[in-house]
């Protein structure tokens, strides 16, 4: 079996040399091998030349295969049934390529038979062709003769008759000049105007040519009275025209009349002009009737006076380059009053209703402005050619979709305005409870800026992109959008930056409305101004997208915008703490430059006062700025303190103050020793220790009255403490001081000391206090101390 196997690879072998050599290449061995030579040429001048082939022994398609070896490894690796079946794949592949050798064989074989019939018919067609050829040869040889013939007998005559043709051809026009006249009349008498002036325009070259002689001259004249009553003729049919192609046609049958063409360009435009202003005579309420009463007569009109005076043709003389620039002028100036009443009709059609926001979208103006946008496209090219109507158009739909945008924005100034108007209607009164009034505010303020977020996006900017998106491109669209945010977002900053006033509000309401304006202006420059540009670029860049980012066009815009809102809250709250300030001030001020020389027994009641009002602005700051609270366990510093309202409330109605009277009590401080009142000399006895402390001053920070205000309850009412600190020092330096008046200021001042402690119990309200009991002292004639008894009873009450 293995030795069959073998012989029938080898006859397979055998076979396969058989194919290779009875194919068509085979026969040709010569011609075979000289291609391959040029190929292998072609490759090294270009260097393709291909890297030899790795001998493969065992691939049977190969060129060098091996059999011997190919027989070895199948006997190592394949088993008997293995042999057989590859016994029987050698087999059927050997069929296979005999089966195409055969076909091989037979295809080759009918082409040449084919090839020899071709070849046969060939040869018997070419020997016909050679008799035919000789055949067309003789019979040019003919023609050329009797051309030639032909030619020779008919010269003599053929000048002859170029003349004669000529000559009949010449009193052919002259028979027409001669009967014009007659013919102008005919044409005259039948209303066949534009006949008339055909056959004088024809004819005008020549009498123009041959008036010098006398036969002539009677034509002429005959021709220039007809002519005349011709254009007299054709300016009485145009006055009574009403169409712009009538009227056109008539004006260029006078100028072919050659009449002059500055008057006939007046007499075109004053025709046409009256002709649709005739049109224009009703009103006009919608844009299909604009296109109908403007756009297209008024392009046709451009068109026929392009055609007639502007654009160079046959039937007219060349213009000039002055004579075009002339025309141009007097059609822009002509047409200038009816592009006016054009385009205040279209402002009338696309005005916008007062509230925009509730039409149904899309608007009407929207389908309007498209279809006059489309009609410009297609009918009106000429008028926009001549006076740039489409780029008028376009500045008017810029201005209107700047309108558009401005209309729906500034909704949201008026309905905060609204807002605000409701927040104090009806007005709180001082009987107001705290936890009422903290709860409305928080709504308030919490509605307030999710409606603002919301209304700006869901009613605003979707509606506009709705709008407008689909007429302007992306960039103009959101250059649109950019503009007007920008300019609503400063009338909202404006509407919020002024102060309440006037004597309908009184001064609760307006110090509540003034503090809840600054609270939303910081919330809009903290995020409320981010998140909506964010949310409308992602929205407007891709509808489906999470992923929100502010477009780089708003970026300036929304950093200017923070920083504006964030200082119009700061502004407000600065105005409000300083009013309340200058209003404190007058108190103390008034209380202490008209108080009386006597002995204390408490306080001032000024300072009750003022603590009543301090405790009044701690809670509405408190309530419009809420500061979350210390993390439990956390000390909190004075650096670092965490308001908690009732800080106030608590001292004034704790039980009598215990006041422990230190070294650093400031009413009792120690001039010399540092011990408490009654064991030491009186403050300010030694005249070294008085000057360090002065020296000391020089080189402490100044208390900065007017530094802005941190929004909290805290930042307030330590501006406030700093305000009033700073107004009784004043008013110290102003003051008469005795001995009594000087007690009844360390009286306040120890007050002071310990009620303060919870808004600005720093090192600076600790001088201040040590600078007001200083110049009290220095001013005074007999300062005495009070002892630390009497100044503890005092203090109780």
């Amino acid at each position: 079996m293995i030795a069959i196997t073998g012989c029938r690879v080898c006859k397979m072998l055998q076979v396969l040399a058989f194919q290779i050599m009875t194919t068509p290449e085979g026969h040709a061995t010569g011609r075979k091998t000289q291609p391959r030579e040029r190929n292998i040429n072609l490759k090294k001048y270009y260097g393709l030349t291909a890297s030899q082939e790795k001998p493969r022994p065992l691939d049977i398609d190969g060129k060098t295969f091996n059999s011997g070896k190919y027989f070895t490894k199948i006997m190592k690796e394949k088993t008997l049934n293995g042999l057989m079946e590859e016994d029987n794949v050698l087999t059927g592949e050997i069929r296979e390529i005999d089966g195409d050798m055969k076909t091989l064989v037979y295809e080759n074989y009918s082409k040449f038979i084919s090839a020899t019939d071709t070849i046969r018919k060939m040869k018997s067609n070419v020997e016909n062709m050679e008799s035919e050829m000789d055949r067309l040869n003789e019979s040019m040889n003919s023609l050329t003769h009797q051309t030639t013939t032909i030619n020779q007998a008919l010269g003599p005559n053929r000048d002859k008759i170029q003349q004669l043709s000529r000559a009949h051809n010449q009193l052919k026009r002259l028979q027409f000049i001669f009967n014009l006249p007659s013919r102008l009349s005919r044409c005259l008498s039948t209303d066949q105007l534009a006949k008339a002036v055909k056959y004088y325009a024809r004819a005008a070259q020549l009498l123009d040519h041959y008036k010098h002689m006398p036969a002539f001259k009677g034509i002429e004249r005959d021709c220039q009275t007809i002519i005349t009553k011709v254009k007299s003729q054709i300016e009485s049919k145009m006055r009574k025209e009403d169409s712009v192609e009538k009227i056109a046609e008539n004006i260029r049958l006078l100028i072919l009349l050659k009449e002059d063409v500055p008057e006939l360009r007046q007499k075109y435009l004053k025709l046409q002009l009256f002709v649709i202003e005739k049109k224009q005579a009703g009103p006009v309420t919608s844009a299909e009737e604009l296109v109908d009463v403007y756009i297209v007569p008024l392009d046709t009109v451009v068109q026929y006076y392009n055609t007639l005076f502007v654009e160079n043709s046959e039937d007219f003389p060349p213009k000039t380059k002055q004579e075009i620039k002339d025309a141009n002028q007097d059609l822009s100036e002509a047409i200038q009053t009816c592009i006016n009443s054009f385009f205040e009709s279209v402002t009338k059609i696309i005005a916008l209703p007062d509230n925009v926001i509730e039409e149904k979208r899309p608007l009407k103006q929207t389908r309007d402005l498209q279809i006059l946008n489309e009609a410009l496209a297609e009918k009106g090219t000429n008028l926009s050619m001549a006076v740039a109507l489409d780029k008028q158009m376009s500045q008017v739909i810029e201005v209107w979709e700047n309108e558009l945008v401005n209309r729906f924005l500034c909704t949201v100034v008026s309905g905060m305005r609204d807002r605000m108007s409701e927040l104090i209607e009806p007005p709180f009164t001082e009987d107001t409870p705290y936890d009422a009034l903290s709860e409305t505010l928080a709504q308030f303020i919490d509605i307030s800026e999710t409606w603002c977020r919301e209304h700006v996006y869901n009613n605003c900017l979707i509606p506009l992109r709705e709008c407008l998106q689909e007429d302007i491109e992306q960039s103009s669209f959101t250059e649109r959008i950019s503009n007007g945010l920008n300019s609503m977002w400063h009338s909202l900053a404006e509407h919020l930056g002024t102060f309440p006033n006037g004597g309908e509000v009184s001064q609760l309401n307006r110090h509540i409305v003034c503090l809840v304006s600054s609270r939303l202006c910081f919330d809009f420059a903290d995020h409320i101004i981010a998140r909506i540009y964010s949310e409308f670029s992602s929205k407007s860049a891709n509808p489906l997208s999470r992923h929100e980012s502010i477009d780089t066009i708003f970026l300036s815009d929304c950093q200017e915008l923070t920083e504006l809102f964030s200082q119009t809250g700061q502004t407000l709250l600065n105005n409000q703490i300083m009013e309340d300030g200058y209003a404190l001030s007058a108190k103390v001020q008034t209380h202490y430059l008209s108080l009386q020389s006597k002995p204390p027994t408490k306080p001032s009641a000024v300072w009750r006062e003022v603590f009543t009002r301090l405790q009044s602005v701690e809670q509405l700051v408190n309530i419009t700025f809420p500061q979350p609270s210390s993390p439990e366990g956390r000390d909190v510093s004075d650096s670092e303190h965490d308001y908690r309202f009732g800080s106030l409330a608590s001292t004034l109605e704790a039980p009598p103050i215990q006041a422990t009277h230190s070294s650093q009590s400031l009413a009792t401080m120690s001039s010399g020793t540092g011990e408490p009142l009654g064991n030491v000399s009186k403050f300010g006895n030694d005249v070294t220790l008085n000057m360090m402390h002065t020296i000391n001053k020089l080189f402490e920070d100044r208390v900065d009255v007017y530094r802005p205000i941190e929004p909290s309850a805290e930042g307030a009412c330590g501006a406030l403490v700093r305000v009033l600190l700073k107004t009784l020092q004043e008013v110290v330096r102003e003051m008469w001081v005795d001995c009594n008046i000087y007690q009844q200021l360390q009286v306040d001042v120890e007050y002071l000391g310990i009620a303060l402690r919870s808004y600005a119990g720093d090192e600076k309200t600790s001088s201040a206090l040590r600078d007001i009991v200083s110049g009290a002292y220095m001013r005074c004639s007999d300062p005495v101390s009070i002892n630390a008894d009497d100044l503890e009873r005092m203090l109780a009450h």
